[in-house]
């Protein structure tokens, strides 16, 4: 088989393995997992300022949103609509744990988000 074919029946003819990592809090264990390239696009708009860079703080939030899941099951713990909610949790708490664990899954760096 040639390098060319077996790249693409790797990629093409495959069922995808998502990273996910288990975050534990209050006694109960939630997934954070990896996502799609098509709703990193997504998120990344969303946190993307009219300067072009990224915002590392909505960076962390949209992702609590959009990687949090019911461990074993494809039902996110958070929508969109508490995205207010969430912005009012405490600093350092429990949506930037979330957050820090999807911006790893997602491949963000640090440095290439603005910071405030």
């Amino acid at each position: 088989m040639s390098k060319r074919n077996a790249l693409r029946s790797a990629i093409l003819g495959s069922t995808p393995a998502f990273r996910k990592e288990i975050v534990t809090f209050e006694g109960n264990e939630y997934e954070v997992r990896q996502t799609t390239r098509k709703v990193r696009g997504e998120l990344f708009k969303k946190c993307t300022k009219e300067s072009g860079q990224m915002d590392a703080l909505e960076m962390l939030l949209w992702g609590a949103i959009f990687c949090t899941f019911e461990p074993g099951s494809n039902e996110r713990v958070f929508e969109e609509a508490d995205y207010a909610v969430l912005s009012e949790q405490p600093a350092g708490g429990i949506v930037d744990k979330l957050g820090k664990v999807a911006m790893e899954l997602l491949n963000v760096e640090d440095e290439s988000i603005e910071k405030k």
